[in-house]
């Protein structure tokens, strides 16, 4: 679920993070008219998702406004299209396995109106491995979650990582580029750059498990995230507010993300 501005926008899983970026500033947002809400994904391990909602404004934040008798298909390039099944009120799945290198293309048709995406598949990053650290973190020791990885050299990669907390995501975007550290062994550790005590909501603990998908994305895709991630935390907290940079054609918010996805977890001890 997105919020649209001038309002304030927030995913589900991020709306504590928006919530303190309220705290910091008073901003008097106005209301608007809901939009159409599209998150959509496909991996190639088979996963195929569409989420399809309505906005709402900040101060009405509720549950999912998910929106049925929506038509969705996802077409790889030169293929046929491929229609989702609706499995739940604004929730279309199939099983549909991305490949890496493919170019794949979203429609979405809600009574007349037609929102259309199209995202590259990257190729696979190995997950080489997970593991937690304690930390000093303002002043306390706290187990981090790090994910180890070899950056291909001599080309530009980008990569999306979620974090659950026996099975509950912690509601904290983790995305990362390879300016810095192309071609090299990575250990990237999972640390918020924001509010912190909203950030550890879902703090890990001795006796957790902790689940790290690793997402090699696509250049637009990183943007999105990024700009989620940056309004957020705050980190664009003198720039007038705006909603995710978007793959999307139509009018809807939110994005359509063809990815590869790769999961290890660790129970922390």
């Amino acid at each position: 679920m997105i919020f649209p501005l001038k309002k304030l926008w927030a995913l589900p899983t991020l709306f504590c993070a928006a919530i303190s970026c309220r705290k910091a500033i008073d901003i008097d947002f106005e209301n608007a008219a809901p939009v159409y809400v599209i998150e959509g994904k496909i991996d190639n391990n088979g996963y195929c998702s569409v989420l399809v909602s309505l906005s709402q404004n900040v101060s009405d934040a509720t549950a999912f406004i998910g929106v049925d008798s929506a038509s969705v298909t996802v077409t790889e390039e030169g293929g046929a299209a491929v229609s989702l099944r609706r499995i739940s009120k604004g929730v279309y799945q199939q099983t549909y396995k991305g490949v890496p290198g493919k170019t794949y293309n979203l429609a979405v048709n809600v009574k007349g109106n037609l929102f259309t995406a199209s995202c590259k598949m990257p190729a696979k990053v190995n997950m080489d491995g997970l593991t937690i650290t304690t930390e000093s973190i303002s002043g306390s020791r706290r187990y981090v979650a790090n994910v180890q990885y070899a950056d291909p050299a001599g080309e530009a990669n980008y990569y999306n990582f979620v974090q659950t907390i026996n099975r509950k995501k912690a509601g904290i975007v983790y995305v990362a580029d390879d300016r810095i550290n192309n071609g090299t062994a990575v250990t990237y550790p999972l640390l918020y750059e924001g509010n912190f005590a909203d950030s550890y909501s879902a703090e890990i603990k001795k006796g957790d498990t902790v689940q790290v998908e690793m997402q090699s994305i696509d250049p637009v895709i990183y943007k999105y995230w990024y700009s989620v991630k940056a309004s957020a935390s705050g980190e664009d907290i003198m720039a007038t507010p705006a909603n995710p940079v978007t793959n999307l054609q139509g009018g809807a918010l939110g994005y359509f993300s063809a990815h590869t996805a790769q999961y290890k977890k660790v129970v922390v001890k």
